[in-house]
């Protein structure tokens, strides 16, 4: 297995749970800074 091809099938894998992480509203509030100092 090449490595091209080892990531390829590992990012298949993971990309609903990278979707996840990047879509929280935790981590888009932090990212366009809408969350309160107090949600830390």
């Amino acid at each position: 297995m090449s490595n091209a091809t080892f990531y390829r099938e590992m990012r298949e894998k993971t990309d609903p749970l990278w979707e996840a992480i990047f879509h929280h509203p935790f981590v888009k509030g932090i990212g366009d800074g809408a969350l309160s100092r107090d949600r830390f």
